[in-house]
């Protein structure tokens, strides 16, 4: 029923012209943003120092335009809802293309890395979760959710996945083109 609702609210957007497509919106340039609870400061996913690479750490920052460390890219199905999407951020100085992923398979409490771009890799690929009436989410393959660590809401938090809970602020983010 669920499925159904939704299928027929897409189709309704898309018959009124509304974006059905992250990429539909604009240049493909975006920032991850949650808000804190309370004062509503925004937060963008951030590589944290700007240290590109291998394993680099994802963390929490406030939302700065321009910040090449928070300038993401979407590639591979975008369509809110569906799974393989991969989340991409480039390297300003070499233009490597690195992509988002947990440090572990399906493990609880894994935290947000980069990792070389690899389509076998499971661990890079998300599904942008728009419900109706709900807070956006981002979800690994295996359905755990984006998730601010330790509800720590300072620049410089860990970013990890959890368990999704659709009342937990901690997992509520969205793209915003920049």
């Amino acid at each position: 029923m669920l499925a159904s609702t939704l299928s027929a609210l897409f189709l309704a957007a898309a018959a009124l012209g509304a974006p059905t497509d992250i990429n539909e919106r604009g240049n493909n340039n975006y920032h991850i943003v949650t808000k804190r609870p309370g004062d509503g400061h925004q937060f963008c996913l951030d590589v944290r120092d700007g240290k590109f690479g291998q394993d680099a750490p994802v963390q929490m920052w406030t939302c700065y335009q321009g910040s090449d460390n928070q300038r993401w890219h979407m590639a591979g199905n975008t369509a809110p809802n569906q799974g393989n999407l991969q989340i991409t951020i480039t390297n300003p100085k070499t233009h490597e293309v690195w992509c988002l992923a947990t440090s572990e398979l399906n493990y609880v409490r894994a935290t947000l890395r980069l990792k070389r771009c690899d389509s076998q890799d499971k661990r890079q690929f998300w599904r942008y979760a728009v419900e109706s009436r709900k807070p956006k989410r981002i979800l690994t393959q295996w359905g755990l959710a984006m998730d601010v660590a330790e509800t720590n809401w300072n620049d410089g938090a860990a970013i990890q996945v959890y368990n999704p809970w659709f009342e937990n602020p901690n997992q509520h983010w969205e793209f915003i083109n920049i």
